[in-house]
């Protein structure tokens, strides 16, 4: 099998010098701080770390300020030769390096040192030549973890993420490469959230892992990845027919224990919706006229509509729900709020997402002309809709005797509906 790994010189973990001005002896401001205790560069802060302790970026980082050497290359790195556990707030900062630089940040233990445990949180990694981000433990025995919490890491023209003989570990990040967003060997992966991206002309798949079978022959092993925390993953059979994008989901505002989890949980599975992030669904923002149709068109499976011209002239060629309003329109889902308007970023009622769903059931009668509402007036243009909705349980009112017709319809609400309508 061809070896794609992009290995640094190996005299980098025997034997390695970090070039560093002294704390405090600096004009500019700092780079980094630990408490009070302000820093020049990310690497002075690094080293005088305590175990446990939380550096925090007070600026951008790039090949200016923190220099290593590997071969012509520089950039920001950490060596470590003493087993140390900590965590880097990147502050909504970037490390990033240019043209001269091998890899945006390094994270190389030698191997003298024991278990270290690396947390990355709040930023991004960028290179703009060479790997983005790059881990390696030159003891397998004591593998280096590093996690990542909402953190984007990108390459221009390498690998996002490079992983040797160490354990990753992702809560949320977006990771973007050429050839792949993660390439792993002899590593342990796991991925809760995030989208990982190989979009280069030498794209090969978004996350590939090797096992080394002896010194020179690697054997593609995805059972290192493991998404078990993931609410759902796209595609599902990624291991089985690599793919150049992945994308992995869990929303941190959807507890378990909410009514409307099996809802999300399905809608998400089924491509009905995504959420806001890889990581986020909120759960109580409204959704548009534009995001119902979507829903509905997504749900049907997104058939191509058979009129090619928009009837609304605020629907405009392009964009994202494009297709998905022309569908609702031709198969009378909606018929717009006018003639010629859709008004596709209208926030929708109660009573617009009732006849959404009724419609697109092809608006049936109501067995009952009982009305358990009494603020959905006989004749009024939704009536017959909320009847159906309540008859079949799709929607409870939001009270005793009220279904709030006008309100605003919450994110939750609306799978909850199409979740409970699909099983009628």
């Amino acid at each position: 099998m061809k070896k794609i790994v992009q290995r640094l010189a190996a005299a980098v973990l025997s034997g390695c010098t970090i070039w560093s001005m002294a704390a405090g002896a600096f004009a500019a401001s700092p780079a980094a701080s630990i408490g009070s205790t302000a820093y020049p560069t990310l690497n002075a802060a690094i080293a005088a770390a305590k175990n446990g302790e939380t550096i925090v970026l007070q600026s951008d980082i790039d090949n200016a300020k923190e220099t290593y050497y590997v071969g012509v290359g520089k950039g920001a790195a950490y060596f470590g030769s003493t087993a140390k556990s900590f965590t880097i707030d990147l502050n909504k900062h970037t490390i990033r390096a240019g043209a001269e630089s091998q890899t945006g940040l390094l994270i190389a233990v030698n191997s003298q040192a024991g278990a270290c445990a690396i947390t990355l949180k709040n930023g991004t990694i960028d290179s703009t030549r060479g790997t983005g981000m790059e881990i390696r433990d030159d003891n397998p025995a004591t593998p280096t973890t590093v996690t990542l919490d909402n953190v984007t890491v990108k390459s221009a023209d390498d690998t996002g993420i490079q992983c040797v003989s160490s354990k990753l570990e992702i809560q949320s990040a977006t990771v973007t490469g050429q050839g792949n967003a993660i390439y792993a060997e002899d590593s342990s992966i796991h991925i809760r959230a995030g989208s990982f991206t190989a979009n280069g002309s030498t794209a090969n798949s978004a996350i590939a892992s090797y096992t080394c079978v002896d010194k020179e022959t690697l054997q593609l092993d995805l059972s290192t990845v493991s998404d078990s925390g993931a609410m759902c993953t796209r595609p599902a059979d990624w291991k089985q027919k690599l793919t150049e994008k992945v994308e992995m989901y869990f929303f941190e505002d959807v507890p378990e224990t909410a009514y409307y989890y099996p809802s999300v949980l399905w809608a998400v599975q089924n491509g009905v919706t995504v959420g806001m992030s890889t990581t986020e669904f909120a759960p109580q923002k409204s959704c548009t006229r534009a995001q119902m149709a979507t829903f509905l068109w997504n749900q049907a499976g997104q058939p191509k509509p058979t009129i090619t011209k928009s009837p609304f002239t605020d629907v405009k060629a392009g964009s994202w729900y494009y297709e998905a309003v022309l569908w609702a329109y031709e198969t009378r889902v909606t018929v717009g709020t006018s003639a010629t308007t859709f008004t596709p970023n209208q926030t929708c009622s109660r009573a617009q997402i009732a006849t959404f769903l009724w419609n697109a059931a092809g608006q049936p009668s109501p067995a009952t002309t009982e009305n358990p509402f009494t603020d959905v007036k006989t004749g009024s243009w939704y009536y017959k809709a909320v009847l159906w909705m309540a008859e079949n349980d799709l929607a409870a009112g939001t009270g005793k005797e009220t279904f709030s017709p006008m309100n605003t319809c919450k994110r939750c609400d609306i799978v909850t509906f199409l979740y409970r309508a699909v099983q009628l």
